[in-house]
């Protein structure tokens, strides 16, 4: 607004209290910019609840892989002491052996079990940022041409 009247964006006048027909009417560049904005926000949304659903199931996995894990290598430790003791071995250097055997082979399945999940969680996260970049790259209301 200046001195002299009120200017639309197309340079139109309009007397001093009164707003331009040009005005008063929307604006097809923000109705095109709102619906950009709002189907984004929808995506970003939607792709977020993905994120965390890939996320959620892969913690399961490796909550269930540790324990299994675990009740395996617990059953073999179990199971060698059993052994040693029904050969009458369970007082001699070989029990202490076997058990930290045991304990080594149970932290190397760990550690493989770690490494698939981060291979599974890196690949998903890869993913998820290539489909939300394919999407950014791809929104776009269809703009209104003034020039036409």
């Amino acid at each position: 607004m200046s001195a002299f009247g009120n200017y639309d964006r197309f340079g139109n006048t309009a007397g001093p209290n009164t707003r331009s027909r040009a005005m008063t009417r929307r604006d097809p560049w923000d109705d095109a910019r709102r619906a950009n904005e709002r189907r984004r926000n929808k995506i970003e949304r939607l792709l977020k609840r993905r994120e965390r659903n890939v996320m959620g199931t892969i913690s399961g996995m490796g909550k269930a892989g540790v324990e299994e894990i675990n009740n395996e290598f617990t059953g073999l430790a179990t199971g060698a002491t059993q052994d040693l003791a029904s050969r009458g071995l369970s007082g001699t250097t070989i029990a202490p052996t076997v058990q930290s055997s045991i304990s080594r082979d149970k932290g190397a399945a760990l550690g493989q079990l770690r490494e698939r999940l981060a291979g599974l969680r890196a690949g998903y996260m890869n993913d998820m940022m290539g489909d939300r970049a394919s999407f950014l790259e791809r929104i776009e209301e269809e703009y209104p041409n003034y020039g036409l």
